[in-house]
């Protein structure tokens, strides 16, 4: 099997098994990342060149917030999921 090491600013790498184009979306309470299902949109790379006169050779993104079960732990919910990080100390 395939697959693809990333290093995101701050975090240590991690290993994707996904070896296409993608994006990532990560909960900046547990850490969690998981593929975001859009396109990658190649009109980016070819503005942010034009717009810098930079040879783009690709782009990564990554989209930030919470997720589903960091949100209720946000608002206080006793939810019956055990959260990822529960225990382990942050």
């Amino acid at each position: 099997m395939k697959c693809l090491r990333f290093i995101a600013g701050g975090h240590p790498a991690r290993f994707d098994g996904n070896t296409g184009r993608h994006y990532h979306i990560r909960c900046l309470g547990c850490g969690r990342v998981n593929d975001l299902p859009m396109p990658v949109d190649p009109r980016f790379e070819e503005e942010a060149g034009r717009a810098m006169n930079y040879r783009v050779l690709g782009h990564q993104l990554e989209v930030q917030g919470l997720c589903p079960l960091c949100q209720g732990l946000a608002r206080g919910k006793n939810d019956s999921h055990q959260h990822p990080r529960e225990g382990q100390g942050r």
